[in-house]
């Protein structure tokens, strides 16, 4: 129960900080040369994956046991967040970004 709780706060907090820093990335130097569309990714692709994954995350926690799949979705989400914080280019940092929304939705249904 504790740890659903703490999955649903992490995700939470990790989606409302994504939206809330799309304004301030018009001011980063690499992103100024990007269209708006493809910055909006960096903060919609997470749920995105959320969502698409979410359901097979279901599944999976049903078949292999949710204690296993809390950790795999742990740790993915882990190194998606390591790699969005050394991310040298856009494709690395949205690619990052899909892996801690697939994370995130291996950790919900445990």
């Amino acid at each position: 129960m504790i740890a659903a709780a703490g999955v649903a706060a992490v995700t939470a907090t990790d989606v409302i900080a994504g939206v809330l820093a799309t304004p301030i990335l018009d001011l980063d130097v690499l992103a100024v040369e990007l269209p708006p569309a493809e910055v909006a990714w960096a903060a919609t692709v997470n749920l995105v994956a959320f969502a698409a994954v979410l359901s097979i995350a279901g599944r999976l926690a049903d078949a292999l046991g949710r204690r296993g799949v809390l950790a795999v979705g742990l740790a993915l989400y882990v190194l998606g967040a390591s790699a969005v914080i050394v991310a040298p280019s856009w494709p690395v940092l949205v690619g990052a970004r899909l892996g801690q929304g697939a994370g995130a939705a291996l950790m919900a249904p445990a």
